[in-house]
């Protein structure tokens, strides 16, 4: 015996076609749905041949638009924001791309210029060039290292038992004669 697909009889979606929705209830409903102010009267007025507002109030209750048609603004939310997901990932890929390019065409320039340097050959470079290539290793070094933190010390402060002072219970310690090694 073959295998067999058997398609739900139901909709997949609330938002799709039901079957018990006649093709004119579907029509007024797209209209619903996809309309900025969602009104009944708009939808009766928009159907050709035009629809009383008594018979698209019946499709809508008979039909949850309503609902329905949250949930479609939700499924809309839902594919735009993975969409602008999908588009920040591309982002961030392309910049990556542009930053592994031109990191390979820098390391070009300063093997050509260390080359240079080594051979004690002139080295054409504006007092700027040099010194917005330090800026840059410094910011390369501190990026490698992570963000430098201002130098501090933390003292910390451990009170034991009921001792007024650090001094108080080594003093206490001193004297006790249960320690071992010490005797009475």
């Amino acid at each position: 015996m073959a295998d067999q697909i058997i398609e739900p009889s139901g909709p997949r979606n609330s938002w799709d076609r039901r079957q018990t929705e006649s093709h004119r209830a579907w029509t007024a409903f797209v209209f619903f749905r996809d309309s900025t102010d969602r009104k009944l009267k708009t939808v009766a007025e928009t159907l050709k041949p035009p629809c009383s507002v008594a018979n698209v109030s019946r499709w809508c209750l008979r039909h949850q638009w309503q609902a329905r048609a949250s949930d479609w603004d939700t499924h809309l939310d839902e594919e735009q924001r993975a969409e602008l997901s999908r588009g920040r990932v591309a982002r961030r890929r392309k910049q990556l791309q542009f930053a592994s390019a031109l990191q390979s065409i820098a390391a070009s320039a300063l093997r050509q210029i260390q080359a240079r340097i080594e051979q004690r050959l002139p080295v054409d470079m504006a007092p700027e060039q040099v010194a917005g290539f330090l800026k840059l290793a410094d910011q390369l070094e501190a990026s490698a290292f992570g963000p430098e933190r201002e130098h501090r010390w933390t003292k910390i402060v451990v009170q034991v038992g009921e001792y007024p002072s650090e001094q108080a219970y080594e003093d206490e310690l001193m004297n006790r004669a249960d320690l071992p090694g010490e005797s009475a």
